[in-house]
């Protein structure tokens, strides 16, 4: 994965020094290839780490001296939409989300082997082959995430969409759900902007 300083300096000032611990302690490999204006220096997980199963670790909770700018937005912007528009946290609120977490990984599981094994079934984005191991790891984090009900609720600044670990999840998964016991169902209503526009419109609204 390559990583732009410039941006990594934004988030916290010496970042080299963390990525050359991580280095030097074979957490990490760089590929040490780089080009001004084109490519940033790659980095990724050394191989005894690549294909390692996550575990959920509990850590007790530091106080942050100080937030980055970014930080600060986010939060803003969280604390508004939640005073807002409590309705878009109510569901989350409630505590009723619930994952089947052995049958979802169980079939994450099945899905990553067969990728590795057949290299023509690995999804591209960008022009680029995901890795299965890695697709695996992000939907894991995602299933423990539902499962210990932490929802990482948070929004963008550009248009102020909603995003968690369920909005992030993929489709399928989303039938290892049920709500207060319940089954899910998803509805998709295209061209949903003019739809709502002209709903909010009437009078009568």
């Amino acid at each position: 994965m390559p990583l732009k300083a410039r941006y990594l300096q934004t988030k916290v000032a010496d970042y080299k020094k963390y990525l050359d611990y991580l280095i030097e302690t074979g957490v990490l490999c760089c590929d040490n290839h780089y080009i001004e204006g084109k490519k940033s220096l790659g980095y990724r997980y050394a191989d005894k780490f690549f294909n390692a199963e996550l575990a959920a670790v509990q850590i007790p909770q530091i106080p942050r001296l100080r937030m980055t700018k970014d930080e600060k937005e986010k939060a803003a912007i969280l604390a508004f939409m939640r005073d807002t528009r409590p309705y878009l946290f109510h569901w989350y609120d409630q505590n009723k989300l619930e994952v089947d977490k052995p049958a979802a990984m169980g079939y994450a599981m099945k899905v990553r082997d067969e990728k590795v094994l057949n290299e023509e079934l690995w999804d591209i984005e960008d022009g680029k082959k995901k890795h299965p191991q890695q697709q695996y790891s992000s939907i894991q984090h995602n299933i423990e995430m539902l499962a210990n009900k932490e929802y990482n609720v948070c929004f963008d600044d550009v248009g102020y969409r909603q995003h968690s670990c369920l909005t992030n999840l993929k489709s399928y998964y989303r039938n290892f759900l049920s709500y207060d016991g319940q089954g899910l169902c998803a509805i998709d209503i295209k061209n949903c902007q003019p739809y709502l526009i002209n709903l909010v419109t009437k009078q009568d609204f």
